[in-house]
Order: C-alpha cells, then structure tokens, then sequence
C-alpha cells in the first residue's frame, strides 16, 4: 500500500512467474487483438517479467508513480486499486533509454476520486507501447490526462469500463509529435451499466514529418440505459508533411443514450498569426504561442497548479 508514491522498475528479461498473469491480461487487452501493429507487443507483455500491485487507501494529493527500466529495454504490467471513497491524484512518469511495454490496470472502487495524469521523462530516445485499463465501479470518478511528447515512437491506448449506475469518466488527450515521430493513440469507453457519463477530448499538434494516428471508441451497451457519452478530437498540422488519420467510431446497442462524436483537421488560423504579427511577434514566436495555447487547452484543466507547471515547462523544453 503506497500513499505518496512508487518507483517501479522494470526489466526486459522473461520469467516463468508471469504466466500466471497471461489470460487476465489477453483479456484486457482482447479489443486490440485485430490490429496487426499492436499484435507481437501483446505477445511479449503477457510474459513481462515484472508484476506491481500497488493499493490506495487513503487521500493523497499526489501519488507518484515511476516507471524505469533496469536496462534499454524494459516490460511489466502493474495493477494499481483505489479503495471507496479514497481522492487521488496519480502521476505516472514514463523514463525510458530506449523501449518501454507496460500495462497498466486500475481499478476505481465506488465513491472513489481519481485524476490521472502521464508525464513522460525523456531519458534517452524514449519508445513506448503502454495499454491502461480502468475499472469504474458506482458512483467513482476519472478523470485522466494522457499526454504523449518528447517522444521519438509511442502507442498509447486507454480502454475506460464504467461498471456500475452513475459512473463518469472523463479522457483529456494530448499528442504533440515533430522530426519524424510516430504516435498512435486509441480511447475507448465502454458503457456497461445505466446513467454512466463519458466524455473524450483529445488535441493532437503534428510538425515536420511526424505522423500520428487517432482512434476512438463508444461503446454503449444493451443495459446502458440514461447514459451519456460524447467525444471530440482536434489535430493541428504545422508543416505539409505532417500526417493524421481521425478515425472515430461508436457502436449503440440501447435506444434511450445520448453520444456524439467528431474530429477535425487545421492549419495555423492566418487572422490570429496576423494578430500576433501586429504586436511584434516572429513567426517562430507565433507558431510556439498557438502551441501552448493548444497544449494549455488540456492541460489546464489539471487541478494541481504545481502538477501544470511541470508539464508546461517540458513541452517548453521540447518546442
């Protein structure tokens, strides 16, 4: 049981041990299993030689989560509980010389509070392939902030089950690629009881030849009467050669739901670029203020101010 924090370190050598954890983990990950790209990842994580669980039981404003590997490559799954009624705020940093697979499975027991916060640390040419699933049992809140930067290749996916009657979820995104990045991103919230709430919200900021794919999920079961769920993504393209694919996607199974979806793809707004022109601004000075007020569109809706002021200074410290 951990309140103020955990350093996890993570190694790329298999072990006979994990098999045990090898059908609970195919079957969080099982809506992945059509796609080709992520299949030989899946096939190493469900033998990673390290497992954490990690219990929270009381208040806490910052939890710390630390993910390390021993080596240039590391592996491991780690479950993470929050115990009813318990308000967290959880930040998982990613540092990585060189790879780095995980999977990461959080539950959310009822009445509980959770804000959840990536921070990748670039330590090296960071690579990531990172899966989080999250349990939300009644009445439990999430609020999660996935933000992919400062890194050279990342798959991210976040699966989101609202479990029980009231719910809410709430996915705040960002991914901001330059050089010649490669970021795939998928969400996914699945509705499997009455008057849950979701909302996905993902802004993405493409430069140079950095190519990005952004897929998105809905599910709204038959026994997800009264509920709610809508998702809307936004992509920013600085150069010609920068690449999106938006693929949205929802799958109603219940009449009586509200749910939404949309995306959208721009260029620098010219009447604001000639704003800013008029008070003296470069243009690389220009182009660096639309990026942070892109990025500050997410990451201002963190509580924690301290939390904020790191994340801005890193994506300072990469523009």
């Amino acid at each position: 049981k951990v309140t103020k924090g955990s350093h996890v370190s993570l190694c790329g050598k298999s072990v006979p041990e994990m098999n045990k954890y090898k059908n609970r983990t195919n079957q969080s990950i099982s809506s992945f299993n059509d796609i080709p790209s992520f299949q030989s990842f899946w096939q190493h994580i469900t033998y990673a030689p390290h497992h954490y669980d990690i219990t929270i039981s009381q208040n806490t404003d910052i939890s710390q989560l630390t993910i390390a590997p021993e080596d240039a490559v590391g592996f491991g799954t780690i479950h993470i509980t929050v115990e009813e009624g318990v308000q967290v705020t959880i930040v998982e940093s990613l540092i990585s010389a060189h790879f780095l697979g995980l999977v990461i499975e959080l539950n959310i027991e009822k009445n509980a509070v959770v804000d959840y916060v990536t921070q990748p640390k670039k330590e090296g040419e960071l690579h990531t392939c990172v899966h989080r699933n999250i349990d939300i049992a009644a009445n439990a809140v999430f609020r999660t902030f996935p933000l992919v930067y400062n890194m050279a290749f990342a798959k991210s996916s976040t699966v989101v089950q609202l479990n029980e009657e009231g719910a809410k979820s709430e996915i705040h995104g960002l991914f901001y690629g330059k050089d010649n990045t490669t970021i795939d991103i998928y969400h996914e919230t699945i509705h499997n009881a009455p008057h849950t709430t979701s909302f996905m919200r993902t802004q993405g900021i493409l430069d140079d030849e950095a190519h990005g794919v952004y897929r998105s999920f809905i599910t709204m079961n038959n026994n997800a009467a009264k509920a709610e769920g809508h998702q809307k993504q936004q992509t920013l393209l600085l150069s010609k050669q920068a690449r999106i694919g938006s693929v949205p996607n929802l799958d109603i199974n219940q009449n009586d739901v509200v749910c939404s979806h949309s995306v959208s793809t721009a260029n620098i707004d010219q009447e604001s670029a000639f704003y800013l022109a008029s008070r003296g601004l470069s243009n690389e000075e220009i182009q660096k203020q639309i990026i942070l007020a892109r990025c500050a569109s997410v990451v201002s809706r963190i509580t924690n101010k301290n939390i904020v002021d790191d994340i801005t200074a890193d994506i300072l410290a990469y523009i």
